[in-house]
């Protein structure tokens, strides 16, 4: 969610001065040491995994869980800012997926629980540092790419643009 509320809120005099930013190349190798480092050891958070998802975000101690919801964040950040590094300046198929970042937050959100509650998340074969990486990269890719058809996007913006006003209560003033 924070993640989704910068790109949402960010406007484009925002992200044009940090893809002309003179330190945003350092970005993108960081995110290949990070990438290497995590492929190649392995998953060394596995055993936080829960940090990522708000509703189990603190399962263990507090102090434990903003220190790791810290770390994770911060690699987050890095990587983000070395995939801004790597996109072009032209308008590509990713950048049609990027336009629709709400539409494929929100209808996400509805479908991993239901991979989860299959079952998905517990398949022996995820444990493998290589495989398990690369099976959740491309679940995540397909997931992305469903969540943001067009087909999808007209119904989600009459929904998301609609006038909710009918459900406030009528302010009584004394």
């Amino acid at each position: 969610m924070p993640f989704f509320l910068l790109g949402y809120y960010c406007t484009k005099e925002n992200f044009l001065r940090i893809k002309n930013a003179k330190w945003l190349p350092a970005t993108g190798i960081a995110s290949i040491i990070i990438l290497a480092l995590w492929i190649l050891l392995g998953d060394p958070l596995a055993s936080y995994n829960y940090i990522s998802h708000g509703d189990t975000a603190y399962k263990g101690s507090s102090i434990e869980g903003m220190g790791m919801r810290v770390v994770t964040y911060t690699l987050a950040i890095v990587i983000s800012l070395g995939v801004i590094f790597i996109t072009p300046r032209r308008k590509t198929f990713l950048a049609t997926i990027g336009e629709r970042t709400l539409q494929v937050y929100v209808l996400h959100r509805l479908i991993r629980p239901i991979i989860s509650e299959l079952g998905f998340f517990d398949m022996p074969v995820l444990s493998d540092p290589i495989l398990g990486i690369l099976i959740i990269f491309i679940v995540s890719v397909v997931i992305t790419l469903i969540c943001s058809i067009g087909i999808i996007k007209k119904p989600f913006d009459l929904i998301l643009n609609a006038k909710w006003e009918f459900l406030r209560p009528k302010r009584q003033d004394a």
